[in-house]
């Protein structure tokens, strides 16, 4: 889908249009009717997530429950995100996410509920809220939680290891690289 801003073009990747989501300035509010049809309806499980709005706006927060329960298997966050609020990502079924640098805060419960083995997280992430990635059902009983950090104490204030892993099963290693 094309949207003309001035002389800007704006595009989103098919098969998702603008009159899909909810957005409101810089923020990803959630998916519409007609969004949510195309999932249940299509079958359209892969989301990626609009880098702007209609208007040109860059997306820099994805809102609370913006993607909840919508039976994900795969989700592209762009790198002008910043912010990822409280269960965005809630009760789906990805298995793996890649979270960009520009990202900062994760709110509670953000990717709970979900079938994660795999996790990349930004080198600079300042806050991770409590129960952010629990409640993960493995697929296999080998799992492996990978946390990228440039610098461990920038983290401040920021999670304690159970408040994270609460409740996965499968569990078997969590590996911090700090660099």
């Amino acid at each position: 889908e094309k949207f003309y801003v001035g002389e800007d073009i704006h595009t989103m990747e098919k098969p998702w249009e603008f009159d899909d989501f909810i957005f409101d300035g810089d923020v990803l509010k959630g998916m519409t009717r007609k969004g949510k049809d195309k999932i249940k309806e299509n079958g359209y499980f892969d989301m990626v997530v609009p880098t702007e709005g209609p208007d040109g706006t860059k997306i820099r927060v994805i809102g609370e429950q913006c993607f909840f329960r919508r039976k994900l298997n795969s989700v592209v966050i762009p790198e002008t995100v910043e912010e990822i609020k409280y269960e965005a990502f809630g009760v789906n079924n990805l298995t793996e996410v890649i979270i960009p640098d520009a990202v900062k805060k994760i709110d509670s419960y953000a990717f709970y509920r979900n079938k994660l083995t795999d996790v990349k997280m930004p080198k600079e992430v300042e806050y991770i809220g409590d129960n952010a990635f629990s409640l993960n059902q493995y697929l296999n009983s080998r799992f492996s939680f990978l946390i990228f950090f440039s610098s461990f104490p920038r983290a401040r204030g920021f999670f304690s290891l159970s408040s994270i892993v609460t409740h996965c099963s499968s569990f078997f290693s969590l590996l911090f690289y700090c660099f």
